[in-house]
């Protein structure tokens, strides 16, 4: 089974779903220890050393139509999802993508250039339907037979959710923008603590759909959570690196 992937589209500002607010979750108070120490500053364990030059880097795709870039730029900031910096490591596209049944549409960092200055994520070990068809019944078991149980959540702008190190924002940075241009208001220069006559870069300060590392992280939370405050054990998780005997409790 295989969708078909769905099609770039420009920004209109108005048509993307955004959070609320975002950033709500630390990310780093959820990682599990190890990552949780990798992740917690810049190092050889997660980016390139020497970094890409600025030739290196892929070209990205920024499909914003004229107009709505300073619209999104004030949303993002207004929802605690971006925050405007002046040392950007490099600058990344944007596009958005149409959800399934809905006429809004979901925001995408091409992410490309900041994720070429990060090694390689972990690999996933991700469930599928091939880990659920193998499971085998012990001899004992086959008369009164298992019970399967499924369900779907879905966390609207889940990436969004997650705030990141400050160190990776640098990564996440977008083309520059007047802060002028933003149209914010006396007491919001105030707070954010910049100025009108400044050119900035707005950068995410939470997880992206785009990055390369946005689903491992999201993943080793969601496993830590998983294993350290319930009742299910690692070893009985379907994921290909364990046996497939449905003679215990199995999950996904």
């Amino acid at each position: 089974f295989s969708k078909v992937p769905a099609a770039p589209l420009p920004v209109v500002a108005d048509r993307v779903d955004l959070p609320d607010s975002a950033g709500r979750v630390e990310l780093l108070d959820f990682l599990s220890p190890p990552m949780r120490a990798r992740y917690a500053e810049p190092s050889p364990a997660v980016l390139r050393f020497p970094p890409p030059s600025p030739a290196e880097l892929p070209r990205p795709c920024f499909l914003v139509r004229k107009g709505d870039y300073a619209k999104l730029v004030a949303r993002m900031l207004r929802c605690g999802m971006a925050t405007l910096i002046d040392d950007p490591a490099c600058i990344n596209g944007l596009f958005m993508v149409r959800k399934k049944d809905s006429d809004r549409c979901r925001l995408i960092l091409d992410g490309r250039p900041g994720s070429a200055m990060f090694v390689d994520p972990p690999t996933m070990n991700l469930p599928h339907a091939g880990h659920v068809a193998s499971l085998r019944l012990s001899p004992d078991g086959l008369a009164a037979g298992p019970l399967l149980h499924t369900a779907k959540r879905d966390h609207s702008n889940f990436f969004y959710r997650w705030r990141i190190p400050a160190w990776m924002r640098r990564y996440l940075a977008l083309p520059r923008i007047a802060v002028a241009e933003l149209g914010l208001s006396e007491d919001e220069l105030l707070r954010f603590g910049w100025r009108a006559d400044q050119v900035l870069f707005p950068a995410l300060v939470v997880l992206a759909m785009g990055h390369s590392h946005s689903p491992f992280l999201t993943q080793d939370a969601h496993e830590h959570f998983v294993y350290s405050r319930t009742s299910l054990r690692r070893e009985d998780a379907l994921n290909g690196l364990t046996d497939s005997r449905l003679d215990r409790l199995r999950h996904c």
